[in-house]
């Protein structure tokens, strides 16, 4: 099929394709490699809607996970280190004191097989094995981008033979304006709790509420603040103790735009992009991630991310675009 391109090698040798995905008003370009949401393109819009790179090489040697798919752990593990029956897993620690989105060599960071495609889905798959970057158990992830009208739809669906942690969340910064920062953004995430962290950005063991503070957008807020400034975000929305049914939980829109995500997941890690790196500049996207909350394993009471054998892992997010103009 025409939508489908090899585009090269990655490092270990695996072919790289680019897959297109249409509907009748958008257009998707995903990647094998990492699982990539590259670009999304909205009718009406001249520009991505979505950020990425013009290089593949550039995806290769990414430090800002753009719109690569994250997991087998999505979000930081304190210490790089979890307990299961008393036995001790030591993960590969690509941050001082965590193990983020996996660990360095992880599936953002790796080509995926690509199962079944056609000229709105592409079908992706992934098999983790006992002790990849030191995490417990097989596990084998089955992700589906689809375009269904003003819909991306994301299904990611995973299966172990014994148990394993398995949290996964696609990692893309959107930008709705195309402009070089979220300073026309608004945001809403539904949620009354977040996380608390430490000054390494791990978790307390709390949640706190987030009524008279900065980080309340339950009623819609600008991102830009009342010192001119981006907000400032990187935190862990709260919404529940586990999976549930999809629910509208965060509105993104600009004076032409407006994203509305719904998800399955108990968690939003919301982050504004502060520290984002060439060819990317800070504060140029915002990336929106449902996923269970950050470090559950070492947290009592925090959502359960442990996979059992004969379970089926099943995330659902949707994203749903409008054009609020009119020109549409």
């Amino acid at each position: 099929m025409e939508n489908l391109c090899k585009l090269g090698k990655d490092s270990k040798g695996c072919d790289v394709f680019s897959v297109i995905l249409s509907s009748e008003v958008l257009q998707a370009q995903v990647l094998s490699f990492g699982a990539t949401l590259k670009d999304l393109r909205f009718n009406g819009f001249e520009n991505s809607l979505v950020l990425g790179y013009q290089s593949l090489e550039d995806y290769f040697c990414d430090k800002n996970y753009a719109g690569v798919t994250v997991g087998r752990y999505a979000n930081r593990i304190s210490n790089g280190q979890y307990y299961l029956n008393s036995k001790k897993f030591e993960l590969d620690k690509n941050e001082v004191f965590a193990t983020l989105h996996g660990g360095s060599d992880s599936c953002h960071n790796s080509s995926w097989k690509i199962a079944d495609y056609g000229y709105n889905f592409v079908e992706l798959t992934y098999q983790f094995h006992d002790g990849d970057m030191g995490f417990g158990g097989d596990l084998s992830v089955k992700l589906r981008y689809e375009l269904s009208g003003s819909k991306l739809i994301l299904i990611i669906e995973a299966f172990t033979s014994d148990l394993s942690l398995c949290n996964f969340t696609n990692h893309t910064y959107f930008n709705l304006d195309y402009s070089s920062n979220l300073e026309n953004h608004y945001l809403t995430v539904k949620s009354a709790e977040i996380v608390e962290v430490d000054e390494n950005k791990l978790p307390t063991g709390r949640v706190k509420s987030v009524a008279g503070s900065m980080l309340d957008f339950r009623a819609e807020k600008k991102l830009l603040d009342h010192n001119g400034s981006i907000s400032l975000i990187d935190t862990n929305f709260c919404f529940s103790n586990g999976r549930t049914k999809m629910r509208e939980i965060a509105k993104l829109e600009t004076s032409k735009c407006k994203m509305v995500l719904s998800t399955t997941e108990p968690g939003l890690q919301v982050y504004t992009g502060s520290s984002l790196k060439p060819p990317l500049q800070p504060f140029q996207g915002i990336a929106l991630e449902p996923q269970f909350w950050p470090d559950s394993p070492n947290n009592p009471g925090f959502p359960d991310a442990f996979l059992r054998s004969g379970k089926k892992y099943k995330h659902i997010t949707e994203y749903s675009f409008t054009n609020t103009d009119g020109c549409n």
